[in-house]
């Protein structure tokens, strides 16, 4: 491989491909690799050129896979960003949807304990009108047995022989 194809990278900015929660040393030790060989790329495409370093095609294979790997990291954290956003974003329209119907309810609780204590006030009254109509019915009751007492009396007295 010529120092032409080497050429061909673009340049990379390092801290893209460095995580920041990445606790393992294997990444850091890639990482560090990486940045090694790119900084080696960056000085021979700036023309200083160290005669003791020597880029060869495995380390520009290892190189294009790792920014490959990162690159497919970074999307697919994207991707999974996205469907984060979106279910953020359904649950909002559900809990949105539910104070609606929070807010239905609450109002038929309202219009049930009015109805209630509407209802409770009919039922008083309803008793004391049956409790007057049955005083009423046994005063009745009363005076028919009263007056069927005293025609008894007449009707008794009347057929009697003096």
């Amino acid at each position: 491989m010529s120092f032409g194809d080497v050429h061909r990278y673009p340049q990379i900015d390092l801290s893209r491909l460095h995580r920041e929660n990445d606790d393992t040393d294997q990444s850091d030790a890639e990482f560090t690799k990486v940045k090694q060989i790119l900084g080696n790329i960056e000085r021979r495409n700036d023309g200083i050129i160290d005669g003791n370093v020597e880029i060869t095609l495995s380390e520009q294979e290892y190189l294009t896979w790792v920014i490959q790997e990162r690159e497919d990291l970074v999307k697919r954290v994207a991707s999974e960003m996205r469907d984060t956003h979106q279910l953020m974003k359904d649950i909002a329209l559900l809990v949105e949807e539910q104070g609606v119907f929070i807010d239905s309810i609450e109002a038929n609780i309202e219009n049930s304990r009015s109805s209630t204590d509407k209802a409770k006030e009919e039922l008083k009254k309803a008793y004391a009108a049956k409790k007057k109509s049955r005083e009423r019915g046994c005063m009745m009751a009363g005076a028919a047995g009263v007056g069927a007492l005293i025609l008894a009396l007449i009707v008794g007295s009347a057929v009697r022989p003096h």
